[in-house]
This record gives C-alpha cells, structure tokens and sequence, in this order.
C-alpha cells in the first residue's frame, strides 16, 4: 500500500531542504566574511543550513518510513513533526522578510533603499539623484549635504578594501564637509553592510546573489506552509482511518459469535416419560375393568 500524504510531505521537505542547503552553503562559501565586522547575511546562512538539515531529517524520520503505510496508528509523531514544522515555517518567513527588507525588494526602511538615518549606504544615495551606469561610476563622493557638490571624484566604492578604512573614509568625509561633526578617523562609520547585502548591482558583486537568495527563501517559506498544511490534513485523515480500523476489527469478533453461537435444542425431562407412561397404564387398566363389568352382566 502507498501513503499520498507521507510521499508529499517527504518529497516537498527533501526538495526544500536541498534548495536552503544550496544557497546557504554557497553563500557562506563563495561570500565570507572578508572585510571584518559583523556579516549578517552570513549569519542567516547559518540558521537557514540549519533549518534545511532539521527539515529533512524530520521528513526521514517521521513520512519517509511512513510511506508504505497507510494505516498510521501512533499520532504523536505526527502531532510533533506539525509543531516543528510549523516553527521552520516561522523561521523562514522571517528570515525571507529581513533578507527582502535589507535588499529593498519591499518597504523603504532597508539598507539597501533607505536615503536618510544613521547608516546610509554611498552607492544608495547616489543612485537616488545619478545613475551608475558601469565600474567607472562607482568612483565619487556623496558626502556633502547637496547633491550639487558630490564630485565623480574621490572613493572608488566597487573596492571592497574602502568600506571599512576609517582613515580613506574620514578624509573623503572632510573634503565633502568641511565643517562636519566628525573631528577624527576613530569616529567615523564604516559601510561593511553595504558591502555584505551588496546594495548596488553594478559596484558590489553580492548583489544579485543576495536578491535571488531572498527570493529563494520566499519560496522555500511557501513551500513550508504548504508542507505544514498537509501534515495537519495527515495527522486528522491517519487519526480518522485508525478510529475505523479499530471500530471494524471490534465488530468482527461480535459477527462471528452470533455466527458460530448454536441453537438451542429442548431435551424434554426424565420425570416426564414416567408420568406419561403412568397415565397410559392407568387408561389401560381402566378400560379393561370397563369390559369385565360390561361381561357380568351380560
């Protein structure tokens, strides 16, 4: 016999699993953590190869050796393997949602789209007055207060070396703004998630990759819920076939007792043969002095 439920679930949780293994892995290979600071895109790699590696051993050891049967008895496992699930599919969404956010695939607050607060990225804030069109535009100096005196001029933003050196940074700072608030290199920001989340396509090379891992994650979020659906639906229609299969296998044996159960068959008394017997010889006995009286008086 072959269980539907357990062979989707299985299957969606191995293809799922293998797609965040993939990306997390790659990413934490091919783009480390090679400018220092904290990494945060990496950081999420992890939870995600983590995530992928609880997935699928929770589809092995729950629906993989459940495939061939149908008739589920224990619902515990079931029960417990929703829960988890459920819990990868928060972890995903959530995930997904930073990653889209950082990356300005939606709302306006991510590092990648946002023009004003503390930590706005160089290559963000040029691209909201100039267009950057290949390398060549990636050079320039955005820190001056109107867009009129930023120059072509200045920190070449495609160099991965400038977004934490403190020193090149503060110095193209002061030529921009002459009278900042920033008096020393020590106190100057350094741009090390711009360069992690690449947020310019052209000048970071991270970029397109970040944004089809986004994506990628998105999908892998809907794959999860999807996954967590069907278990739920297992869980009932498993709980609902074993209520059956029980009701059945305890009808059966009250079938076959009133089947096999005999007939009852009187057996009539020994006392009742004598009294029978008695009254045949009392009539016989009455009869034969009937006909010697009848012959007296003949």
């Amino acid at each position: 016999m072959f269980n539907g439920y357990s062979f989707i679930i299985f299957f969606l949780s191995l293809m799922n699993s293998l797609s965040l293994l993939y990306f997390s892995l790659t990413n934490i290979e091919q783009f480390p953590s090679d400018i220092g600071e904290t990494n945060w895109s990496l950081i999420l790699s992890y939870i995600e190869v983590g995530v992928g590696a609880s997935t699928i051993l929770i589809a092995t050891a729950v629906f993989g050796i459940e495939i061939g049967n149908t008739q589920i008895k224990e619902k515990r496992p079931l029960k417990i393997s929703t829960i988890l699930f459920s819990v990868m599919f928060l972890i995903c969404i959530v995930l997904s949602g930073y990653r889209m956010s950082e990356m300005g695939l939606f709302l306006n607050s991510g590092i990648c789209k946002r023009t004003t607060g503390d930590l706005v990225c160089p290559t963000v804030l040029y691209r909201s007055e100039y267009d950057i069109e290949d390398v060549r535009d990636c050079t320039f100096n955005a820190f001056a207060e109107s867009p009129a005196a930023w120059t072509k001029t200045g920190i070449d933003w495609s160099d991965k070396a400038v977004y934490t050196n403190k020193e090149l940074l503060f110095e193209a700072y002061k030529m921009g703004r002459p009278d900042g608030d920033i008096k020393k290199a020590d106190d100057m920001l350094i741009y090390s998630d711009c360069y992690y989340w690449g947020c310019d396509p052209i000048c970071n090379d991270r970029h397109d990759r970040n944004v089809f891992h986004a994506w990628s994650l998105l999908i892998s979020s809907i794959v999860c819920f999807v996954i967590v659906i069907i278990t739920v639906f297992q869980t009932d229609n498993s709980y609902v076939r074993v209520l059956q299969t029980e009701k059945s296998e305890e009808e059966e044996p009250e079938e076959l007792e009133e089947l096999e159960e005999p007939e009852e068959i009187e057996i009539p008394d020994a006392e009742s043969e004598p009294d029978a017997e008695s009254e045949d010889d009392k009539s016989d006995s009455f009869s034969g002095s009937n006909s010697w009286n009848f012959r007296l008086r003949m």
